[in-house]
This record gives C-alpha cells, sequence and structure tokens, in this order.
C-alpha cells in the first residue's frame, strides 16, 4: 500500500500533467504568439510566454484598433471609447500574464525539484491558478467593455473576424475522421501557400 506522501505526489504530478495538457493544447490551437507588444507576445520581445486557456480570450491589444475602426465601420465616439479600454486593458493584462507566467515556471521548479514537497506543489499549483484566473477575470472585463461600445452587428462582425471564429471542424487532436495538413516543401505547417 502507497505511503501518504507517495499517494500525495501522485495526485500532485496528474494535477501538473494535466495543467501541462491544458498548456500546451491552448499553445497549439493559438498556432502562434498571441497579439500583443512591438514582439507580437505581450509585453514585447522576451514577454511572458502565454499561459493556459487564458490567452485564448485575450483582448486585442491598442495597436489593433486601425484595423478595428475599418473592419468594424466604427464612429468617432466608439474609436474613442476602445482606444481607452484597450489601452487601459493592456496596462492591466501585461502585469497579470507576467505573474501568470512567473507562477507556471515556479509550478514548473517545485514539480522538478530534487526533493520533492508536495506541500510546495500544491502550493504552486493555487498559485498558477489563481494567476491565470486574474488573466481571465481581466480579459472578461475588457470583453464586457468592448460589446459595451460596439453595436450588435459589429459584434457579430467583431466574432467572425479572425482570432475569434472558432476553427471549422472537429478541435484538434478529436480524430474528426480527417487527415490534418502536412507540409510538401513549399507551403507552411498549416498546409497553405507559404508567405513570400
Amino acid at each position: 500500500m502507497p505511503s501518504e506522501e507517495e499517494t500525495d505526489m501522485k495526485r500532485t504530478l496528474w494535477i501538473a500533467a494535466a495543467l501541462a495538457v491544458v498548456v500546451c493544447a491552448a499553445a497549439f490551437a493559438q498556432g502562434g504568439p498571441p497579439p500583443g507588444g512591438p514582439g507580437g507576445g505581450p509585453g514585447g520581445p522576451g514577454g511572458p510566454p502565454p499561459i493556459g486557456g487564458a490567452v485564448t480570450i485575450l483582448p486585442p491589444p491598442p495597436g489593433a484598433i486601425d484595423p478595428l475602426t475599418k473592419a468594424l465601420s466604427l464612429t468617432d465616439q466608439q474609436v474613442t471609447d476602445l482606444k481607452a479600454a484597450l489601452a487601459a486593458s493592456d496596462a492591466a493584462i501585461v502585469p497579470l500574464l507576467k505573474a501568470a507566467s512567473d507562477a507556471a515556471k515556479a509550478l514548473h521548479e517545485a514539480v522538478f525539484a530534487d526533493t520533492y514537497d508536495a506541500d510546495a506543489v500544491a502550493a504552486a499549483v493555487a498559485a498558477s491558478a489563481d494567476a491565470q484566473a486574474a488573466v481571465v477575470a481581466s480579459s472578461l472585463d475588457t470583453w464586457a467593455k468592448i460589446r459595451s461600445i460596439l453595436t450588435a452587428d459589429q459584434w457579430t462582425k467583431l466574432k467572425a473576424g479572425p482570432g475569434c471564429a472558432p476553427p471549422p471542424g472537429p478541435p484538434p487532436g478529436s480524430g474528426g475522421g480527417k487527415t490534418p495538413p502536412t507540409n510538401n516543401g513549399g507551403g507552411t505547417s498549416k498546409g497553405g501557400p507559404a508567405r513570400r
């Protein structure tokens, strides 16, 4: 019969493995880093990496205002309101993403420490979950503001646009009966034409 410490360790490893699967699945589903600072990721080059499922609902960065203005035919007042909402969101979310990244690193270090400490791992799991929850809460707050600024038609257009529309077909890895696209030389890893 396994000891209590072995049981705790196994349970914690299963939790950590589940979190790792979620993080990897979310990163794979994104197809690249989320939009953000000048380097493409939140906070620019060297900024925090995407964290778990939280990145799937990150609001647009302030730099997206021009494409949004054109795509959604925003009024001057909507542009002003949206600029303010996105700037405030960016100021709030970048430090939250950094905290979530730091918490994920701490969890990794706790799980792979030379000496396993179930209490330290459990604390790191809780801290990582709390940090990701803060990113999600901030993102949802911003999306609520965006929805209040846009008309119903504009919201529908935004949802259908790049980055918001759900991918066609079954989710990756579900075996939905289709063979995934391959790179047969000259194409991208997603099977489309190479950009030049």
